[in-house]
């Protein structure tokens, strides 16, 4: 009875499951619907892409302009700061009361000064002495206007400096910026124009800067001059794309604005400067990124790089057991721009070897024809970025190019489905 009920069972899961594969099958006669991109010649703007690192453009160390002690502290390490801002104030107790004993001091001075040329002139205007003052003592009167005159500019002098010196004793932001961290703490005295207190980065727009191979810089100002009319590279005024590790495009976007004439003698590069707009990102010195310079741009036949099959040929035998001639290997894993075909840093599960002989390399997709069957074509490509390549032969503009090659059976008859190319990280001519 068991033997029953299993045999049953199985029965009914055998055409259980034959139901449902026949359900996930296309309905016979209607043709599986397949992705294709239509072929079309398309501008494509080829570009240097490099690796640089954040600059500011500007950095200020921050000094007291006299010597005293740090009476307090007006701003916090990280601070973003007001170009003019106070930062410290030093002890100026000493210098105010100084400059009030001054400002006494010329009050009394201004004050003798005023009945002195009162009571001259009402002499004058007497044209003789009144009786009593003889004219010896009418010319001292005149000599004690002139010395109190003489006190107080010499007073008016010294009030000033008194003003400059408190002036001083306040230490202020040079720039805007963000703070660093505080060197110094309240009660410390410091040197005036030899105590670092602080340091101050400048926010927002900022420089990138870029090591570039000797042969490859020649060829930017090469180019930039044959642009400007000057004849000067910057009047050229060179676009740049930047973007940073975390993101997948290059959202920021500058000038080139120098292309220094040193090389360094390590490394045989030279240093290219781009100044970039921030547009509100945080960026911070130091920080590495990706730069794209736009070189020009060419109509090309451009395809996806998904839909590339890759197959070794007969030179690649020996690599495994009985060679690997007639595998099909995803572009993904082989091929590419580093030495010898190879991106550096891909994964090829080959070894070097197979990264070293491109000679044996050939690439082939898969196209709907015109009666709708799918048809294998042998190509050869030129590699591009994001995720494009162009075709150098075998295709021409028009063809529908079928996005998955694991979906394609040589053959076979589908309905195709225009879907459009993958967009590209940035339109480099906007």
């Amino acid at each position: 009875m068991k033997r029953t009920f299993v045999c049953v069972l199985g029965l009914l899961c055998c055409l259980t499951s034959g139901f449902a594969q026949d359900n996930d099958l296309p309905p016979k006669g209607k043709p599986q619907e397949t992705e294709v991109v239509v072929l079309r010649e398309l501008p494509y703007t080829d570009v240097l892409e490099l690796a640089g690192r954040i600059e500011p453009l500007a950095e200020s160390k921050v000094y007291a302009r006299v010597s005293g002690t740090i009476a307090v502290i007006k701003v916090k390490d990280g601070d973003r700061v007001a170009k003019g801002q106070l930062l410290y104030q030093l002890d100026d107790r000493a210098l105010k009361a100084h400059r009030d004993a001054t400002k006494a001091k010329l009050e009394q001075a201004q004050a003798a000064k005023d009945t002195a040329q009162r009571n001259l002139a009402k002499l004058e205007r007497r044209k003789l002495p009144p009786e009593g003052i003889s004219l010896e003592e009418v010319g001292k009167m005149k000599q004690a206007l002139q010395e109190a005159d003489k006190a107080v500019t010499l007073l008016k002098a010294e009030f000033a400096t008194d003003e400059l010196a408190l002036e001083q004793m306040e230490v202020r932001a040079p720039i805007e910026g963000i703070v660093g961290r505080n060197k110094v703490s309240v009660g410390d005295t410091v040197k005036g124009s030899t105590t670092e207190l602080i340091e101050i980065t400048s926010v927002g727009d900022c420089y990138i800067t870029i090591n570039a191979r000797v042969e490859t810089a020649q060829m930017l100002v090469t180019r930039l001059r044959g642009q400007a009319k000057t004849g000067d590279y910057r009047d050229a005024k060179a676009p740049v794309f930047v973007g940073t590790a975390f993101e997948g495009d290059f959202p920021l976007r500058g000038v080139i604005d120098y292309i220094g004439q040193r090389v360094d003698p390590q490394n045989q590069t030279r240093e290219l400067r781009a100044k970039v707009s921030a547009k509100g990102k945080e960026l911070f010195p130091g920080q590495a990124v990706r730069v794209r310079i736009p070189m020009g741009s060419r109509k090309l036949l451009l395809a996806p790089e998904v839909a590339l099959v890759e197959t070794l040929g007969k030179a690649a035998k020996g690599f495994g057991k009985g060679g690997i001639g007639a595998d099909e290997l995803p572009p993904a894993k082989l091929g590419g721009k580093g030495k010898g075909g190879m991106d550096k840093g891909v994964d090829n599960p080959w070894g070097k070897a197979a990264g070293s002989r491109t000679a044996a390399r050939a690439y082939h997709v898969y196209v709907i024809e015109n009666n709708g069957q799918v048809a294998k074509r042998e190509i050869k490509r030129e590699v591009l970025r994001d995720g494009l390549f162009a075709v150098r032969d075998g295709l021409k503009a028009g063809d529908r190019l079928i996005v998955d090659p694991r979906k394609a059976e040589i053959g076979t008859t589908v309905t195709p489905k225009e879907v459009p190319l993958p967009r590209m990280a940035e339109e480099m001519e906007q």
